[in-house]
Parts: structure tokens; C-alpha cells; sequence
């Protein structure tokens, strides 16, 4: 499931999110209908699973406004703990919707916020909420995969 990659279009530059755009409904009760249909409970829930591992299309929107709220509380306790001071510079690892970003570089005002997504669609979500940091160069949001050489093999 690691080395999976999404079957989504190219990466574009700063796209308006579906979230960010309240005009649209992310809850098309016919596109719901339709992906559920004739799946049993344990489809479901592989669906679900799918979508916290590598949320894409329109259940991947919503997959990433559900994560932003159930991680809110141990983002903010984890950047309360890193005790980020404004020359520090942070890497996050798997950034999801971006608002962890978005809060540390309020912090770090002289250092820099880099995060790696393997999500392209966590990666529009957060190049959208982070626009104006990206734009002055303070935060730097990056799809893909961040690999680490360990004991001669490569995490993923």
C-alpha cells in the first residue's frame, strides 16, 4: 500500500479546493450512492482505510476536512511540545490538509516550514491554505515520497 500512486491529474499550480469553495457540495448524494453500491462492510471499510492512507478525488477532499478536525488537538499538542522558536526551521512528514503548516510557520518567522504529502490531493489542500506563506517563500509544500536510507533499505 506504500508504493501505491495516485490516479489523479497532474499536480497544478495553487487549485481552488473544493473545501475552500462553498458554492459546491462535497456531498453529491448520487456520487455516494454510486461508490458504495453493492459493497459489503468490509469493502466499506477498505475504502475508508484507503482514503486516511492516500486520500484522492472527491472522498479524498472530504477525507482531508475530516482529518484536519480529528487531528487539530495532537497537532496542536505536538507543535506546543516542539517548542518551535522563530529561527527554526521544521520538516513535516505527511502534512495532510495543511494546518499544521499554516501554524508553524506563525511561529518560525525567520525559519522555514518544509512538508512532504505523498497525497496529491493533501498537496492542493494545503498549497491552498498555505498560499500566501508559499508565496514569500516561509512555507514549501511538496508532493511526493520523502525516502530514508535505514540499515541499507528504504522506508517508503
Amino acid at each position: 500500500m506504500y508504493d501505491e500512486i495516485a490516479q489523479e491529474a497532474p499536480l497544478t499550480p495553487v487549485v481552488p479546493d473544493l473545501l475552500l469553495a462553498p458554492r459546491m457540495s462535497l456531498l453529491q448524494p448520487e456520487l455516494i450512492e454510486k461508490t458504495i453500491e453493492g459493497m459489503g462492510a468490509l469493502g466499506l471499510h477498505d475504502f475508508i482505510s484507503q482514503q486516511f492512507s492516500m486520500p484522492e478525488g472527491t472522498f479524498g477532499r472530504l477525507t482531508g476536512a475530516v482529518m484536519g478536525l480529528i487531528n487539530l488537538l495532537p497537532n496542536k499538542r505536538a507543535i506546543e511540545l516542539l517548542d518551535i522558536a522563530e529561527h527554526d526551521d521544521v520538516l513535516e512528514i505527511g502534512f495532510g490538509p495543511g494546518l499544521a503548516l499554516r501554524k508553524m510557520s506563525q511561529l518560525a518567522r525567520t525559519g522555514r516550514i518544509t512538508g512532504v504529502d505523498r497525497s496529491p490531493t493533501m498537496f492542493r489542500q494545503a498549497q491552498t491554505r498555505n498560499r500566501a506563506a508559499i508565496q514569500r517563500g516561509k512555507t514549501e509544500a511538496n508532493p511526493g515520497h520523502l525516502r530514508v536510507p535505514v540499515a541499507g533499505k528504504r522506508i517508503r
